[in-house]
């Protein structure tokens, strides 16, 4: 499966990538993540609820910034596993200015 979106933000790009480098604020952005708790530089502990079919459940795993190309770009890793099952995810984030209209 592949999502794709594209945000336009009216806030300073140093802002922006702060605010998605933030562990805090990073967690309201992964969807079903209740809880992101920092284990080392860009490593977190996550627990992540998903109520989609078959993959229905709490998993627990990590959640990892690699790839980071301040202030422009990082690849984030979504792993998991539950009783039913595992998860994999990768989010590539980049951050681009632009000039307003």
């Amino acid at each position: 499966m592949q999502i794709k979106n594209e945000y336009t933000l009216l806030a300073s790009h140093k802002r922006v990538w702060g605010y998605f480098t933030d562990s805090k604020l990073l967690r309201q952005c992964i969807p079903g993540c209740e809880e992101l708790k920092p284990v080392d530089d860009d490593v977190y502990e996550a627990t992540i609820k998903v109520g989609e079919a078959s993959l229905r459940g709490t998993y627990k795993r990590s959640v990892k910034i690699e790839n980071k190309q301040p202030p422009s770009a990082y690849r984030l890793i979504v792993e998991g596993k539950s009783t039913i099952g595992f998860l994999k995810g990768t989010c590539d984030f980049r951050l681009e200015k632009t000039e307003p209209d």
